[in-house]
C-alpha cells in the first residue's frame, strides 16, 4: 500500500509539473505567437500535461478502490477482541 501511496503522490506531483510548464510554454508563445518552436513546444507541453493529468486520475481511481475493498474486508473479519477471545479459547469451554 506504501508504494501505492506513493505512486498515486508521484503521479499527482507529475501533472502539476507538467501544467506549470504548460503554463511557461503558453506564456512564452503568448509572446511571440509567430515563432514555430515556441508553438511546437507549446504544444508538446499541452499533451504532455494531459497525459499526466489522466495518469493522476487514473492512480487517484485506483487507490480509492483499493481504500474501499480494505474497508469493505475490515467488515468481515470479526472485532479484535472477538479474534483474541477465540484465539485464546475463552468461548466458555474450558478445553
Amino acid at each position: 500500500m506504501r508504494k501505492r501511496l506513493t505512486s498515486t503522490h508521484s503521479r499527482a506531483l507529475d501533472a502539476q509539473n507538467s501544467a506549470s510548464d504548460n503554463v511557461r510554454a503558453a506564456e512564452k508563445l503568448n509572446d511571440d505567437p509567430d515563432n514555430k518552436k515556441f508553438a511546437s513546444d507549446a504544444n508538446s507541453k499541452a499533451g504532455d500535461a494531459k497525459s499526466d493529468a489522466g495518469k493522476a486520475r487514473k492512480e487517484g481511481r485506483r487507490l480509492d478502490d483499493l481504500n474501499k475493498n480494505i474497508a469493505n474486508k475490515m467488515h468481515i473479519l470479526p472485532a479484535p477482541h472477538v479474534r483474541i477471545a477465540f484465539h485464546s479459547g475463552s468461548f466458555g469451554n474450558n478445553c
